[in-house]
């Protein structure tokens, strides 16, 4: 356990880094802005089609497709490339630690936070459309369902997150290559007809997200992109965190850092 010491400082100081950095601010705002949807929301007059629709809705839209990724960008792109920007790395380097753990560490870091934004947001979120009077189902049952979500999101935070991890031990600059990936690649894929999408992260995603409730539209959209099988896509997106997780792992010892 004395050998785990300096990666559990590692671990703390970076979650620090990231609660208190001022991405955070952002990242704040875009966590809380589904709770003051949420709210406008109860304060507004639906039909109860509207309602039961809402949370599914709302989670796969904004959680899964744009928190998520902006998280993921924002943090796992920085575990190392701001060590590099603020010269602190050789520094971190000169102690008998090694790479390998170092990196995971921060990368556990980054899951970590990335999850103290997440999960209590979206947990608000569902506590105050599942209290609403025209919900047929009760509060437990939209609890659970936010647990499922919130596995899925959790997923793409892993899986995101390895590939940005690889970009920071790569590029001085990873968010601009990260933004190409995200708000590029990962959006392009979905409206592309035939098999290139299956080499998205969202795509899987989408193929293990719950369909219940979901809107019409949503629902011809997962019909259209030819989902893969649930255990697949899961298989798929943990054989992704950990080959990149791996690349990143390789890329940062042999790397020389000044």
């Amino acid at each position: 356990m004395q050998n785990l010491r300096p990666y559990s400082i590692i671990f703390k100081h970076t979650l620090r880094q990231i609660l208190a950095s001022r991405k955070s601010i952002f990242i704040l705002v875009m966590s809380l802005s589904p709770i003051l949807v949420a709210i406008v929301f109860r304060l507004t007059k639906h039909n109860t089609r509207q309602v039961i629709k809402f949370i599914p809705n709302i989670t796969v839209t904004f959680y899964l497709m744009v928190i998520t990724v902006l998280i993921s960008l924002f943090y796992a792109s920085a575990t190392i490339a701001d060590e590099i920007e603020d010269q602190t790395l050789s520094f971190l380097l000169m102690r008998p630690i090694q790479k390998l753990k170092l990196l995971l560490s921060k990368f556990l870091a980054y899951l970590v936070g990335s999850v103290l934004f997440i999960a209590p947001s979206h947990l608000i979120f569902t506590l105050i459309i599942a209290t609403h009077p025209k919900m047929p189902e009760n509060v437990l049952f939209h609890l659970s369902m936010s647990m499922k979500y919130l596995a899925v999101i959790i997923l793409g935070l892993l899986a995101y997150g390895s590939i940005f991890v690889v970009l920071s031990v790569s590029f001085k600059h990873p968010i601009l290559w990260g933004l190409l990936i995200a708000f590029g690649w990962e959006k392009i894929t979905i409206a592309v007809p035939g098999n290139i999408k299956k080499i998205s992260v969202i795509h899987h995603l989408l193929s293990i997200f719950p369909k219940r409730n979901l809107s019409n539209r949503a629902q011809m959209l997962l019909k259209q992109t030819e989902l893969t099988t649930g255990w697949i896509a899961i298989s798929i997106l943990l054989m992704i965190t950990l080959v990149f997780l791996c690349l990143g792992v390789q890329l940062f010892q042999r790397r020389e850092y000044h």
